[in-house]
């Protein structure tokens, strides 16, 4: 039992890419863009992003549409901690986790002592308004 309470944020975060689908947002989009970082220390992914190799962190962004939290996009972690997603202007949540291929249990970073659960879903402490083109660093050991 033990086994499925440390692995639900895990099947939260996986169900919520699988909603993201590959985007194609272009009409009225801005780039964000920035650096995950956890106490100033780049979190940073390995291998290619968007291939079964990849190990690493994913964000993904909820948008705010009618009172409701709806996920809009998510963008792979690159292996500097480096981020860029096209988002339309609104308020968000961003959820950090790990991508898909990383190990299991997910909400643990690979060789750290990372928890990431508090970062899941509509929970999220983080918050973004974008209303144009910017830079947004997030380090997880300020939330």
């Amino acid at each position: 039992m033990t086994g499925m309470r440390q692995s639900w944020p895990a099947l939260l975060f996986a169900s919520l890419l699988l909603l993201a689908g590959c985007g194609g947002h272009d009409e009225g989009t801005v780039t964000v863009s920035g650096t995950l970082t956890n106490g100033g220390q780049p979190l940073t992914g390995s291998g290619t992003p968007n291939t079964p190799d990849y190990k690493g962190y994913q964000l993904a962004f909820l948008l705010q549409k009618d009172g409701k939290w709806e996920n809009y996009a998510t963008a792979l972690v690159d292996g500097s901690g480096k981020y860029s997603v096209e988002l339309v202007p609104g308020k968000y949540k961003v959820v950090v986790g790990h991508a898909i291929g990383a190990p299991v249990p997910l909400p643990k970073a690979p060789g750290r002592d990372l928890d990431l659960s508090k970062f899941a879903g509509e929970k999220s402490p983080i918050e973004l308004t974008v209303e144009g083109d910017m830079t947004f660093d997030i380090d997880v050991s300020k939330f």
